[in-house]
């Protein structure tokens, strides 16, 4: 028998502080969610995987739900449009790191599911025991 709980299995986002090089970026926060798997436009080839230009901005678009503390060139609050976040993928130079944040915490993400799935199928408990 092969057990599968899908219980922990989930898209939901959550709210993230931004930070570039280690450094918080004052009062932004990005809602970021895990890109499926299934929505990947990954190709194979004999030199390794390419993952097209457009379906990483798809990926882009879909992984940045949201954000709070982002303000255009007039300091006007800045809402998160595909729009806005095609031109940011576009021109990364405006907020440089931010593309590469939010892929590292979709791949973050990824492993932590990673982990509580394979917990759950093996027993594992996700709490520590004190031993004397």
């Amino acid at each position: 028998m092969f057990k599968l709980d899908f219980g922990e299995c989930t898209y939901e986002s959550k709210w993230i502080d931004y930070e570039v090089g280690g450094e918080m970026q004052e009062g932004v926060q990005l809602k970021i969610r895990m890109y499926p798997n299934s929505q990947d436009e990954i190709h194979y080839n004999p030199d390794g995987i390419i993952i097209a230009g457009s379906g990483q901005c798809k990926k882009f678009k879909y992984c940045l739900e949201d954000w709070r503390g982002v303000v255009d060139a007039k300091d006007k609050e800045l809402p998160c449009t595909n729009d806005a976040k095609q031109k940011l993928f576009d021109f990364d130079f405006l907020a440089p790191g931010l593309v590469a944040f939010v892929f590292s915490k979709d791949a973050e993400m990824k492993r932590e599911k990673a982990v509580l799935e394979k917990n759950s199928v093996t027993g594992v408990s996700g709490t520590s025991q004190k031993t004397e």
